[in-house]
C-alpha cells in the first residue's frame, strides 16, 4: 500500500502541473493512505501540495492554510527530508500570494540547513530567486508611483 500512495501523490503532482481537476482527488487519497499506514511526514507533504493545488486554483486562503498546517506538523515531527519539501512549498505559494518577504525568508532557512538534497536547495534557490524578483518589483512599482504627476 506505501507504493499505491507514493503513485498517488506523485500522479496527483502531475495533474496539478497540467491544472488538471483529479489532482486534489489523487492527492487527498495519497493522504489518506499515508495517515492510515502511519506516515504522518509523507501526508504533510502532501498536504502541502494539495494546499499548492488549491492556491493556483484561487482558493488562495484555504491553500495557504493547508500548506502552513503541513509545514507546522513536519516541523513538530522533526523529519528533515520532509521538512525542507514542505518549506519549498510554502514558499512557492507565499510567493504566489504576493507575501515575498515571508516567502524569501522561508527559502532562505531551508538553504541554511546542512541536509538538504540537491534538488530542495534548487528548488529553495529558484524559490528565493522568484521571492526577491517579486520584490524588486514592488519595489519598483512603488517608486514610480511615487514620481511626479503632472
Amino acid at each position: 500500500m506505501a507504493n499505491f500512495s507514493i503513485l498517488l501523490d506523485w500522479l496527483g503532482r502531475v495533474e496539478a502541473q497540467r491544472e488538471r481537476p483529479a489532482a486534489g482527488l489523487l492527492l487527498v487519497w495519497s493522504i489518506q493512505l499515508k495517515l492510515s499506514h502511519g506516515n504522518r511526514a509523507g501526508a504533510a507533504e502532501a498536504l502541502a501540495a494539495y494546499g499548492k493545488v488549491m492556491a493556483r486554483q484561487g482558493h488562495h486562503a484555504e491553500g495557504l492554510r493547508l500548506v502552513r498546517a503541513a509545514h507546522g506538523q513536519v516541523l513538530r515531527i522533526g523529519d528533515g527530508h520532509f521538512e525542507t519539501s514542505v518549506a519549498n512549498d510554502l514558499g512557492e505559494v507565499l510567493t504566489m500570494l504576493g507575501l515575498a518577504e515571508e516567502a524569501a525568508t522561508t527559502h532562505e532557512g531551508v538553504l541554511r540547513r546542512a541536509d538538504v538534497r540537491p534538488y530542495e536547495r534548487a528548488r529553495a534557490e529558484a524559490g528565493l530567486a522568484s521571492a526577491r524578483a517579486v520584490l524588486a518589483n514592488a519595489e519598483a512599482k512603488t517608486l514610480d508611483d511615487s514620481g511626479p504627476r503632472h
